[in-house]
């Protein structure tokens, strides 16, 4: 009965074995410890996850697995069809994603520059260089300055801002 006994247990060892080198082989999530960092494997770029209550080895969030099992970061930036960044930005690859940067002399109009920058730029005007062309409307006790949305006017020195007594656009000032 011993020898028997013996028998079982070197084949139920045997088995255990295969099973385990069995779902490191086609498993990709088997549980590991979160508190530590390399429970995972490291050679897939996996991570130790909580998801639908227990701990898992999976690939980081936007992270796609390949079919022999690595987990590869998608680059959105190398195909323009993988991202919507305007024309005239760059495309920034991130580990989660990507974002846009608009050019230099490129002004950042999109609708949403913190949460989406970089998809929509627009060309940068000096309007201060050209007032007839734009538009500018400054006192002419004001200087013109450039800014990335237009232009403003400022008082010269000496002189006193009174534009809150009229009714005029944003940045237009009355200076006496």
């Amino acid at each position: 009965m011993t020898v028997v006994s013996g028998c079982f247990l070197v084949l139920l060892l045997t088995v255990i074995q295969k099973t385990i080198e069995q779902r490191d082989i086609y498993d990709t999530h088997w549980d590991c410890k979160v508190s530590d960092p390399l429970s995972c494997d490291q050679t897939k770029n996996e991570v130790c996850v909580f998801k639908d209550g227990r701990y898992s080895c999976e690939c980081p969030t936007g992270v796609s697995r390949l079919q022999d099992g690595r987990c590869i970061v998608i680059d959105e930036c190398s195909e323009p069809r993988l991202n919507d960044c305007h024309e005239n930005s760059r495309c920034i690859d991130q580990m989660e994603g990507y974002t846009c940067q608009c050019n230099p002399g490129f002004a950042d109009v999109s609708e949403d520059i913190q949460k989406k920058p970089g998809r929509i730029c627009q060309s940068e005007v000096n309007e201060c260089l050209q007032p007839a062309r734009y538009y500018v409307d400054c006192s002419e006790n004001a200087a013109c300055q450039d800014t990335p949305e237009g232009f403003t006017c400022l008082c010269r020195p000496g002189f006193t801002d009174t534009s809150a007594h009229y009714s005029l656009l944003p940045g237009r000032k009355v200076c006496f």
